[in-house]
Formats: structure tokens, sequence, C-alpha cells
């Protein structure tokens, strides 16, 4: 689903259904969760774990190469 779609159905207070894919994730682990059910985004948290920009890359990467809207957690900067 593009993510312009996803943001209009969460204004227009549409349902929507997402899947927690931890960050460091291959993509084979991607292909396991997204197998499920459809989902109309993918989640992860990388608040209170080990984080870096190249592993954000590479998520967003697979994330995109299955069309899913991202929606990643970092570290609060405070």
């Amino acid at each position: 689903m593009a993510a312009d779609g996803l943001k209009q159905r969460i204004r227009n207070g549409g349902d929507v259904i997402g899947v927690s894919i931890p960050s460091g994730s291959t993509r084979d682990d991607f292909e396991k969760a997204l197998n499920v059910r459809a989902y109309d985004f993918v989640t992860a948290d990388a608040q209170h774990g080990a984080h870096s920009d190249e592993g954000l890359i590479a998520y967003c990467q697979i994330a995109s190469e299955f069309g899913m809207p991202v929606r990643y957690r970092i570290q609060h900067t405070r």
C-alpha cells in the first residue's frame, strides 16, 4: 500500500493493520511475517536497543521491496 493511501485512511478514521518486524530482520523474516495476512504497514521499535542509520536504511529498503510503509521508532534524543 502506498504511504499516501495509508495516511488518508488514518485521517478518515479507517482501520489499518500493522505488523511488528524487529529491526535487523532479514528479507526472509519480512516475507514470513507478511505472508500471515494483508498488512497496511510494518513497524519496528529501536528506541531501547541498538540502532544505526545503516540498519534503518536496510530495514526501509526491504520494506520497500514489499511495498510497505514503515513506522520506525528511534531512540529519544533527550
